[in-house]
């Protein structure tokens, strides 16, 4: 069996409330399978809109990131609605 066809599990961020590496929607300690849907391509292979909503989307999560461990708790939920938002929006943007 290929390692690609090997089902894992969803890996829950807490800051976004959703699995890491497919972007589906979680609670805490919740386990489901996970099933990424974007493959990752080297920077050098994508198109100038891609790799432009990859710039902004890496601006926004540094944004919220950044807030969050500044003790901006309501503001870091805000940007990050709107990076969930932006996700939905532009899934070419997800690595």
């Amino acid at each position: 069996m290929s390692e690609a066809s090997v089902a894992t599990n969803c890996v829950y961020h807490p800051i976004y409330r959703s699995c890491r590496n497919c972007g589906a929607d979680m609670e805490r300690n919740q386990v489901r399978e996970c099933s990424p849907v974007l493959q990752s391509v080297s920077a050098d292979r994508l198109d100038p809109r891609t790799r432009a909503l990859r710039e902004a989307r890496a601006l926004i999560l540094e944004h919220a990131t950044s807030t969050y461990r500044g003790g901006l708790i309501e503001r870091s939920d805000g940007i990050t609605e709107v990076l969930v938002d932006f996700d939905l929006r532009f899934p070419e943007a997800l690595e």
